[in-house]
């Protein structure tokens, strides 16, 4: 799977940040640099790396290089999982699925209301 330069263009400018595609066999990896993360959020940015397509059992996945908290998110929300070590690195990600597919940005935003709204 590979995106056009329209897709990650649409990301580096919803978002202001740096984006590069590093696909690892048959998976998109998407790295996000300092991905801005909901007002309210601490930190308020982290690194990134988004899989837009169905991936361990979730429609699509955000892994965040930070577990970020927010004051209105439940006791025990957002689930986050254990790390997952990508390209050698640990990344956190929390249970959030049927993210329905469509521009990348806007999955990416409905991923982070995930960190909100537990």
């Amino acid at each position: 799977m590979t995106y056009s330069e329209e897709q990650i263009n649409d990301l580096k400018k919803f978002f202001g940040a740096e984006v590069s595609f590093r696909p690892d066999r048959s998976v998109p990896f998407l790295f996000i640099r300092d991905l801005p993360l909901p007002k309210g959020c601490v930190p308020d940015k982290t690194d990134a790396v988004f899989i837009p397509k169905h991936y361990q059992g979730y429609s699509s996945r955000l892994y965040l290089k930070n577990r970020a908290t927010h004051p209105n998110q439940l006791p025990g929300k957002p689930n986050w999982q254990d790390p997952h070590i990508i390209y050698g690195e640990p990344w956190y990600v929390f249970s959030f699925n049927n993210v329905e597919p469509g521009p990348l940005s806007r999955m990416v935003v409905d991923h982070l209301r995930g960190l909100v709204n537990g």
